[in-house]
């Protein structure tokens, strides 16, 4: 007769288990459910992806002061800023490659744009206690920076080894 009522209380017990089952999701599903709405969890993950930085890069032959010499042979002279990032250091991490374009106010003010590269992510400004990382947040990993405005010094323009200078 013990091995009759051992084996009678075993499926009592697992019976009573598995009707706690639903009631234990419930009970963890509300607890996300509160963490979420209170901003505790974070469902997303930061994802680099490769992306180009520039649109229409053109390289950068020669950088004198404030005047770069493009490939083309434009000489392009940056509007002095005080608050502008060293154009040399600038210029190497981005390859000496640049985008230029036209002001949209000016037609004869250019926009120098550079490559600025993120290799690593040091934290996120949404981060939350708890990380579920169930989908990912792409961040790009090229970004293009302005680098100053400025205009067109000089255009120089080589026609059978004639160097034929225009201001």
């Amino acid at each position: 007769m013990g091995p009759i009522s051992c084996k009678k209380r075993r499926f009592q017990f697992g019976l009573r288990a598995l009707l706690m089952v639903p009631v234990v999701v419930a009970v963890l599903l509300a607890l996300f459910i509160a963490a979420d709405r209170a901003d505790m969890i974070m469902w997303y993950y930061p994802r680099l992806v490769e992306n180009p930085g520039l649109t229409a890069p053109i390289e950068v032959v020669k950088v004198d002061g404030n005047s770069l010499t493009l490939e083309d042979g434009r000489v392009i002279v940056l509007t002095p800023d005080a608050d502008a990032m060293p154009i040399e250091s600038s210029l190497s991490d981005s390859r000496n490659l640049v985008d230029v374009e036209t002001s949209s106010n000016d037609p004869s003010q250019l926009m120098i744009y550079f490559n600025s590269r993120i290799d690593w992510i040091c934290g996120t400004p949404w981060q939350r206690p708890i990380t579920v990382a169930v989908i990912p947040w792409d961040i790009k990993r090229n970004r293009r920076m302005l680098l100053g405005s400025g205009h067109v010094a000089e255009q120089v323009e080589t026609v059978d080894n004639i160097v034929h200078v225009a201001h």
